[in-house]
Order: structure tokens, then C-alpha cells, then sequence
């Protein structure tokens, strides 16, 4: 297998290795940053000086910041000396994962509107969110529990806790409440935040909640099956990963279940990556899945519950005289953590 090192340790440079890990033998990151990451995704990372001490090797750049980095290993004589082969740059990685025409024109066409789906809750409270980077957006939360509430929800199972903002706002809804996620010292390797102790798990620690600290693939969605309504999947976010999940959980969920998946988009553009998963993983049934307006959200709805949901779907598109809802936001700041 081919080597290769993914320069940039941002959100861009996780996808490109989720993505890249099965074409080439990954050696490491680098990144001018080293000495403060150190590890990125269980990966070394290193200073881009390294790159000297490499030939034949692939250097994937990883970072909107792409052009910079090119020139700064130009400065360090390594691009044309020390690298064999420069083969991706991100425009080119963007337009190979992009989502089959197929897949997104049904998409499209099955857009839930947001406004109007959260006006018919009149009112909704969402608990101790926090602002931090890498964090859900409030309209990502707001749809979770709007479907919670609509759903009649009384248990609740999510794949990939870290703060525990999802699951702590379905606690006034839901009686039982299952949380899967990987061990806090793994959660160290992806989050540079879950290295305080005052961030991981912090808002899920409720009893209401039980907790399964293990990598979801090894977990047996049998033991709940029967009696959990909504499932929320946001561990991790390469195919495979989304994949495994997926089927894992529609293997075993009970017929009338609903699933949402974090990550479906990023602002307005589909994540080819995770719709591609769930698309292979479900066949058929992703005739079923929904995407929503505004936030970045997919669901996953049986056909038996579309008439109760009522959904107002509609293709995704600008349209006139289109009603516009409006809501009061009010935000609260109660409580203050320090970093350590």
C-alpha cells in the first residue's frame, strides 16, 4: 500500500483521513501546530520539517489554507526535493466524494420544513447548551426534541456522547435514556476539550441515563431493542463508521422506530460520505429517509408513521409567498466551568 502523510489537523484533514485510510498506509499528521495537538485521532502528529526525512510518500494537503501550505513547504525546499508525488489538493477532494446526482435530487425532494415542523410545538426548551467548537447547532437540538415530543418517545438511544447536550435535553421527555460512546480516555484522542475533566459527560450525568462506555460496533442493540423509540447516531463520522452503525441499529430497532443521523450536511451541501453509508447500509428503505432545512440533520421516518408525523415536505427550493414563522429566542447563562 502506498504511504502517505495529510498535511493539516483541522475537521478537513479527519475527513480526508476517514476517507484516504483505506487507499494508503497513513504514516502521520503534520501541522505547524504540533507541539500543541501532538495526536490527532489516535495519529502522531509532527512538524512539517519532518516531511524532509520522507521521499516517495504522498503528501495530502488538508486545509482551506491549501495554497499557504504549499508555499511554506516550498520555503522548506521539500515540495519538489522530498516529495515524490502531490496528488490531492481539496478542490479535487471535494469533487470525488460528491453525492450521486440520484441520491441528491431524491434528497431534495424530501426536505422537512423546519419552521414549520417547530411551530407546531409552540414551544420548546432546550437545557444547558454550550458554544464550544465541534458542537451541535441549537436547530440541530431543537429538531431532536421536537421529534422526541412528536414521537411519543419514552426511551431514547444515541451513539456518541461527548458533553452530553443531546441526551441531557431529552431528559425532561424521555423516561430511559442510552448512551453509547467510546471511554473517556479514547475521547482524549479525537476532542482536545475531553482532556478537561469539567467537559466529558459533564451534562450527562443524570439518572435517568444509562451510560455504555465501548466502541458502538461491539455493542448489542438487541438489549434495547424492544422498547427504544429514537435513535440519534453521531459517533464517528467516516463511512465505515456510519455504516456499521447504521446497520447494526436497523438490524435490530423494532419496526415503528425512528433514526436520526447527525452530520447529514455541512450548511447547505450534503456529507457524501455519511449519506453514501447510509444509503449502502439501508438499500431499499433510504426511500425513507428525510433531510431537514437549516440544520444538519437526517431522518429516518417508517412509512406506517409518515401520516401521523405530517410532515410538510417539500423540494428544497426557494418559493414564493411561502409562510414565514417567527420565534422568540431568550438565552439564559446560568452556569460558568473554567478550563483547567
Amino acid at each position: 500500500m502506498e504511504k502517505a502523510v495529510i498535511y493539516g489537523c483541522g475537521k478537513i484533514g479527519k475527513f480526508v483521513y476517514d476517507y484516504f485510510k483505506d487507499q494508503y498506509e497513513i504514516l502521520f499528521f503534520v501541522d505547524k501546530n504540533a507541539n500543541e495537538i501532538k495526536e490527532w485521532g489516535g495519529v502522531i502528529v509532527h512538524e512539517p520539517e519532518i516531511l524532509k526525512e520522507y521521499r516517495d510518500i504522498t503528501v495530502i494537503v488538508a486545509s482551506v489554507w491549501h495554497k499557504e501550505m504549499i508555499e511554506y513547504m516550498e520555503h522548506l525546499g521539500i515540495l519538489n526535493r522530498n516529495v515524490l508525488v502531490f496528488k490531492m489538493e481539496l478542490a479535487s477532494i471535494h469533487s470525488e466524494r460528491k453525492l450521486p446526482n440520484e441520491i441528491e435530487a431524491a434528497l431534495d425532494k424530501r426536505t422537512i420544513n423546519l419552521g414549520e415542523w417547530l411551530h407546531r410545538q409552540k414551544q420548546l426548551t432546550l437545557k444547558e447548551l454550550t458554544f464550544i467548537a465541534g458542537g451541535s447547532g441549537v436547530m440541530d437540538y431543537l429538531f431532536l426534541k421536537q421529534t422526541a415530543l412528536a414521537s411519543g418517545c419514552r426511551e431514547y438511544l444515541e451513539i456518541g456522547t461527548y458533553i452530553g447536550e443531546s441526551i441531557n435535553i431529552l431528559t425532561d421527555c424521555c423516561e430511559k435514556l442510552y448512551s453509547v460512546s467510546l471511554p473517556k480516555d479514547e475521547l482524549k484522542k479525537y476532542f482536545i476539550q475531553a482532556k478537561n475533566p469539567n467537559y466529558v459527560g459533564r451534562l450527562s450525568e443524570n439518572g435517568k441515563i444509562v451510560h455504555y462506555d465501548m466502541d458502538s460496533r461491539l455493542f448489542d442493540f438487541s438489549r434495547h431493542a424492544d422498547t427504544v423509540g429514537l435513535y440519534f447516531i453521531d459517533g464517528d463520522h467516516s463511512y465505515q463508521g456510519v455504516y456499521h452503525d447504521t446497520k447494526n441499529i436497523f438490524e435490530k430497532k423494532r419496526e415503528d422506530a425512528i433514526v436520526v443521523w447527525h452530520d447529514f450536511k455541512m450548511g447547505n451541501l450534503y456529507r457524501a460520505e455519511v449519506i453514501k453509508a447510509v444509503y449502502d447500509a439501508l438499500g431499499k428503505e433510504f426511500e425513507q429517509v428525510y433531510v431537514t432545512d437549516n440544520n444538519s440533520c437526517g431522518i429516518y421516518i417508517p412509512q406506517k408513521r409518515m401520516d401521523e408525523f405530517g410532515f410538510l415536505v417539500y423540494e428544497r427550493k426557494y418559493e414564493e409567498n411561502a409562510p414565514l414563522y417567527t420565534y422568540d429566542l431568550i438565552l439564559d447563562s446560568k452556569v460558568q466551568t473554567s478550563g483547567q
